[in-house]
């Protein structure tokens, strides 16, 4: 059952950043745009892993996701473990003179800021893959065929047609039955399609117990600094016609008096 950790003997597990000091030599030959797609790659990437048993390797890390940006590594995790720790409770602890990496819930709970809620293993990989999944199929419009969703999760590392990933199982099963039985997504058989071809969308669970708000805040916070407004469509399918184009003019006009209030005497 989901609950709070207790406050305190958190300095065995809490990140320690100085393990992923980066010198400007290192990542000074990359644009910061690169270095900050990179580390958004690498939440993706752990996001995906969260539930395995054993620690995720560096080498694995550096063959699936850095690959050309490799002397990044250092300063593209550090960006990735803030993204985790603020978004999801999550941290980044190295392992073993940082060979190995695990992800950890946060143990201090700072009472000012939002709790997190401490999930068990199985709990922590599949609420993860489920939020994904809810968000490829609201940025698809609701409805997202299953090859658009397979396509996108095999950019994972979670590739549908290979049986027994070390994570999940049978992706495929995990997916298109238990989700389905546990009323988070529906999987439709499209009617005159030949091959046969299925849809995904929203099941009553995800509508009763997410939003397309939190979503897309979601979707926001994984793709960097982002103002929900910034995805249009989507905006506007929340908060009606032409809210997006209104909160960017908010937005412009907030940033034009505050401008002014700076050179005012």
């Amino acid at each position: 059952m989901p609950g709070r950790r207790s406050a305190g003997a958190s300095s065995q597990q809490e990140l320690d950043m100085s393990q992923f000091s980066q010198t400007q030599a290192d990542s000074s030959r990359y644009r910061e745009e690169d270095i900050n797609n990179k580390a958004r790659d690498l939440v993706r990437f752990f996001l995906a892993t969260s539930g395995k048993k054993t620690p995720i390797k560096r080498q694995e890390i550096m063959e699936k996701v850095m690959k050309d940006m490799s002397r990044a590594l250092n300063v593209t995790l550090e960006r990735a473990n803030t993204i985790l720790s603020d978004t999801f409770g999550l941290n980044v602890v190295a392992l073993e003179g940082n060979k190995n990496y695990v992800l950890v819930n946060q143990i201090d709970i700072d009472i000012n800021r939002a709790q997190h809620l401490e999930w068990g293993d199985v709990d922590n990989q599949q609420a993860a893959l489920i939020m994904i999944l809810l968000s490829i199929i609201f940025m698809s419009g609701d409805t997202a065929s299953d090859e658009d969703v397979w396509k996108a999760l095999k950019k994972l590392g979670l590739d549908h047609e290979q049986p027994g990933n070390e994570v999940f199982g049978d992706v495929k099963k995990l997916i298109t039955q238990e989700f389905v039985q546990q009323g988070w997504i529906t999987y439709k058989r499209l009617p005159d399609t030949d091959p046969v071809k299925f849809e995904f969308s929203w099941g009553a669970k995800a509508h009763a117990l997410t939003s397309k708000d939190d979503v897309l805040s979601f979707v926001c916070q994984i793709y960097g600094d982002m103002e929900m407004h910034e995805w249009p469509q989507q905006y506007d399918s929340i908060h009606g016609e032409g809210a997006a184009k209104a909160a960017k003019q908010q937005e412009l006009q907030s940033q034009s008096q505050n401008s002014q209030m700076d050179v005012d005497p």
